[in-house]
């Protein structure tokens, strides 16, 4: 007898707003706080994006890497530095990538290792991304947060911040960290990127 395989892919049941995305090639899947059915849907808990962090100053289309206070584990590689971008994105490592167009993720446009809440056109001549690392016991967060960036697509002000949870404290079966995007004000969007890639 003659022995064949094919592989198929099949949706049970019906895919809606209040489901998960994902996963993609990796694993990785994408809650949001519609998708109270499932366990790992995350809760609206804004931090405030504070002045008085520690902040990099960058210029329009520009970049500045920092160190991590933990090490983080993406896409199954462990980073100890991770660059900022005023464009609304930042990527694990060290890159010289400061793209302003956004593009469907992922792409070539891309920054290795990104993880972008709201890659657009941000004008800040000079601006600041603030950062900080929340270390009590019951935290251990570390927050980037764009606070007031003026997005030249839409000329609004927008602000949101990344939270990155230290493995250690919020461990996960794969071993990378968990990471959520929250949104204080997020006026007139028209197109923005968001997501992550490896």
């Amino acid at each position: 007898p003659h022995l064949s395989t094919a592989t198929f892919s099949l949706v049970v049941g019906d895919v809606n707003t209040f489901d998960p995305f994902g996963p993609d090639n990796y694993g990785y899947y994408c809650f949001d706080n519609t998708d109270t059915s499932y366990r790992f849907h995350p809760e609206f808990r804004w931090i405030d994006v504070n002045i008085a962090w520690t902040y990099v100053t960058l210029s329009d289309d520009d970049v500045e890497t920092v160190d991590l206070p933990f090490a983080v584990q993406y896409y199954g590689q462990t980073f100890d530095e991770v660059t900022i971008c005023d464009n609304g994105y930042i990527a694990f490592g060290r890159t010289w990538w400061p793209n302003f167009l956004n593009t469907p993720i992922p792409s070539p446009q891309c920054a290795p290792a990104m993880v972008a809440p709201f890659w657009d056109d941000f004008v800040m001549t000079p601006g600041r991304v603030y950062y900080h690392y929340a270390a009590s016991p019951d935290s251990g967060m570390f927050i980037i947060g764009w606070r007031n960036a003026y997005d030249d697509d839409v000329s609004r002000n927008q602000t949101f911040e990344i939270v990155i949870l230290d493995g250690a404290l919020w461990p996960t079966v794969t071993g990378d960290n968990e990471i959520v995007f929250q949104y204080q004000t997020a006026q007139g969007v028209t197109s923005m990127g968001a997501g992550i890639c490896s």
